[in-house]
């Protein structure tokens, strides 16, 4: 019992003269005076300046800290500051660190304000700060060491921090400013709250946004996995970027749930909704929603679930409003099947254009790398002051995402036309085909039929290249009377002639031409001439067009000639040979 009472006495003792030489060293150093030490060793390692104006303090019981005023890094070799502090606290409980964890009580930054350049070479102005050359092996950490670092922040908080980025290759200039950042308890597997606000103005591109941020967030460091609950998030004000145009942006974000496993590659939403208004393109938004109340995505497996799944705007482009809806009960796409129920949406312009417009999608199937939609269906009925188009369109959908090719099938298309200005005043216009998108060989064709007034009409069209783009054609009309389509000339516009000078046509338009096709018609009236197996060929390319051959049938005799246009000199060339010709 006396070796007991003896043990517990010298511990005592350890621990108080532990302490009153804690007391001691805290009253009576002073890291001050080493100032110039450190900003010495900064230069030496680093070939950087560090200045502290400010003063340093240090504190050992019941917390080890740190508190510095004012100090400022600069670039690499340069007295260009990269980084400043008007003043930085950091404290870790001391207890803990005898028992090997580190308990961060307090982490507080104020008026940070960092300068990040990318230079020409890809380079960044930190590159040197993270090591340069590639890191050196880690050896394998023991248990006691991987125990060493014990995630408990007792709070963070950044107040008025600013970070300026730029990149010289691109002339890329953005910065956050008036960065906010409070936080709550942060250790693992225990819940804590977000707060976060900040604006970013840019420079290239222009912008000038408000962000903030609040809710609750959990972290599983060891699984990897991140929580947050009851997030809000708002953006407000607008951004140009070339020709994309945001202004008067006012968004607001919310989500019940946001379960994210980076292990797995798994994401999933509850509750999320967002609302707001803004305009972009000439196209004023004065409000949408999206709503999502339940949203699973598994990358790793290659699967999405959507449930309820609706999205709503209203606005105006130029003279007309607009309303839309579209509506995704449920969609389910995984590796070996997909399934949903059908998918309905509508449009309405109402003003100087109206427009009533619904569509149905259903019959979806597949996985991840196919799929097919077995129904498309469009209903509309447009007007304008002075015409009006009410038609159907349906289709099938299939699509490899792998190979990036999609196909419209069986396509079955019917427009009715009113027009005061076309001779038969009603047209309706059956259509019928499929098309092809090939956008991994970056290539589009349609075969299409249809049946216009008196003429029948087959087509095959396409584009062979996207980008620069190219034309293909061939079109076959049994015939065609083009004196049916003419407008009549106003009385006295023929004998009038012109009092200007004439003015040289333009072709520039004709210059990024690269077409080729053919087109043939049986029979063919145009300004009261009868003709029979036209065939005509176009090339087009370099600013050169040339139609070769132009051959027809004229009045028991035929028609052999070419033609050609140069847009770089702004001339025409004909040449016919008529042979045989009834001229009566």
């Amino acid at each position: 019992m006396k070796l007991l009472k003896w043990l517990g006495i010298g511990i005592g003792a350890i621990v108080v003269l532990l302490a009153v030489g804690i007391g001691i060293v805290s009253a009576t150093f002073d890291p001050n005076k080493y100032k110039d030490q450190i900003t010495q060793y900064v230069k030496n390692k680093q070939q950087r300046s560090l200045v502290i104006p400010g003063n340093l303090s240090l504190s050992f019981f019941p917390k080890v800290g740190v508190q510095v005023g004012e100090l400022s890094l600069s670039e690499f070799n340069s007295d260009k500051v990269f980084v400043k502090l008007a003043g930085a606290k950091v404290s870790v409980e001391l207890l803990p660190l005898l028992s090997k964890q580190v308990v961060v009580d307090r982490v507080q930054l104020d008026g940070l304000a960092a300068t990040i350049v990318k230079g020409k070479n890809g380079k960044f102005n930190f590159d040197d700060l993270a090591g340069g050359g590639a890191p050196a092996k880690a050896a394998p950490a023991s248990p006691s060491q991987g125990q060493a670092l014990k995630l408990d922040i007792d709070s963070v908080k950044i107040a008025n921090a600013s970070i300026s980025y730029k990149d010289e290759s691109n002339g890329t200039q953005i910065g956050i400013t008036e960065l906010n950042l409070q936080t709550g308890r942060i250790a693992d597997k225990t819940p804590t709250t977000l707060d976060l606000s900040a604006k970013i103005e840019g420079v290239k591109p222009k912008a000038s946004l408000a962000l903030g941020l609040k809710g609750g967030m959990t972290l599983d460091l060891e699984a990897k996995k991140f929580a947050f609950s009851k997030l809000a998030a708002s953006l407000a004000g607008g951004m140009q970027d070339g020709a994309t145009n945001l202004s008067g942006l006012d968004i607001k974000f919310e989500l019940a749930k946001l379960d994210l496993d980076s292990k797995t590659n798994r994401l999933a939403i509850e509750g999320l909704a967002a609302s707001g208004s803004g305009a972009a393109g000439g196209v004023q938004l004065s409000s949408f929603s999206a709503k999502a109340p339940k949203l699973n995505l598994d990358m790793a497996g290659g699967q999405i679930e959507l449930d309820r799944i609706s999205l709503s705007a209203s606005g105006k482009q130029g003279g007309d409003q607009f309303e839309m809806q579209v509506n995704a009960p449920r969609l389910s796409v995984s590796k070996t099947a997909s399934s949903g129920e059908a998918i309905t949406g509508s449009v309405k312009v109402t003003g100087a254009q109206n427009l009533d417009a619904k569509f149905n999608l259903s019959g979806v199937s597949g996985n991840a790398k196919a799929f097919a939609i077995s129904n498309i269906r469009l209903d509309y009925n447009a007007k304008n002051a002075d015409s009006s188009a009410v038609g159907t369109f349906s289709t099938a959908l299939s699509g490899n995402l792998e190979a990036q090719i999609f196909e419209l099938k069986k396509i079955d298309a019917n427009v009715k036309i009113d027009n005061p200005n076309i001779p038969a005043k009603t047209v309706t216009l059956p259509i019928q085909g499929s098309l092809r998108a090939d956008l991994g060989k970056g290539s589009v064709s349609a075969d299409i039929s249809t049946k216009f007034d008196e003429s029948s009409i087959q087509a095959k069209v396409g584009m062979p290249k996207l980008a620069p783009p190219s034309y293909r054609f061939d079109i076959a009309i049994d015939k065609l009377n083009a004196d049916r389509y003419r407008t009549a000339a106003p009385a006295g516009a023929a004998a009038s002639g012109g009092g200007g000078a004439e003015k040289p046509i333009d072709l520039s338009g004709l210059k990024g031409l690269t077409a080729h096709g053919t087109l043939r018609v049986g029979a063919l009236q145009a300004n009261n001439i009868k003709l029979s197996n036209v065939l005509l060929t176009l090339n087009s390319a370099g600013g050169k067009v040339q139609v070769a051959p132009l051959n027809a049938g004229l009045y028991g005799g035929s028609m052999n000639g070419a033609a050609s246009i140069d847009a770089n000199s702004n001339t025409f060339a004909f040449k016919n040979n008529l042979a045989g010709v009834q001229v009566n």
